[in-house]
């Protein structure tokens, strides 16, 4: 990532964890684990949308993916 231009912006941080839910869903979903989105509507943070993205990706990713089958994953 060197050289990269960051663009922090203010981002809503449950929505943007609402969205990687969805986008992984299917995966969950297989695998039979809840995903539950814990985050309080009003926290906010300043930060590269495409890297805070990328973040939660990897994080809620690999929580689905270590959980055992009709576990619960929760943000």
């Amino acid at each position: 990532m060197e050289g990269e231009i960051l663009r922090p912006i203010s981002i809503n941080l449950q929505d943007a964890v609402r969205q990687i839910t969805e986008f992984l869903g299917n995966v969950a979903q297989a695998k039979n684990i809840s995903v539950r989105n814990e985050v309080p509507p009003d926290i906010k943070v300043r930060a590269d949308a495409n890297h805070l993205s990328a973040i939660i990706r990897n994080l809620v990713a690999n929580a689905i993916k270590l959980s055992l089958s009709g576990g619960v994953v929760t943000i």
